[in-house]
């Protein structure tokens, strides 16, 4: 696994319903590229959001949802044809306390 530096930005818009990020993953050591990374997620209350955006490491779309109940947040992830082996689901819960 090569280091690499991460560097990116993000802003809020519309009362804070809508969130846009981009950041690029530049490698530190020779023969790696960079990758782009872009994202935008949109809240329309402040217990569930959509995303959508672009892995550039994978080179695919990627999708996802959050649900937030009291003090448990629930995520879920897709990436499409993940490194040329197929669609990849990731699903996490976090506990808030």
């Amino acid at each position: 696994m090569s280091p690499n530096l991460k560097a990116g930005i993000s802003d809020r818009f519309f009362g804070y319903h809508l969130v846009t990020a981009a950041d690029l993953d530049v490698p530190v050591a020779t023969g790696g590229s960079i990758a782009p990374h872009l994202g935008l997620e949109w809240w329309p209350d402040y217990s569930w959001a959509l995303r959508a955006g672009y892995d550039g490491v994978e080179n695919s779309p990627t999708a996802g949802a959050t649900w937030i109940y009291q003090f448990y947040e629930f995520d879920y992830a897709y990436i499409y044809n993940a490194g040329g082996l197929g669609d990849r689901h990731q699903i996490s819960m976090l506990l808030k306390f």
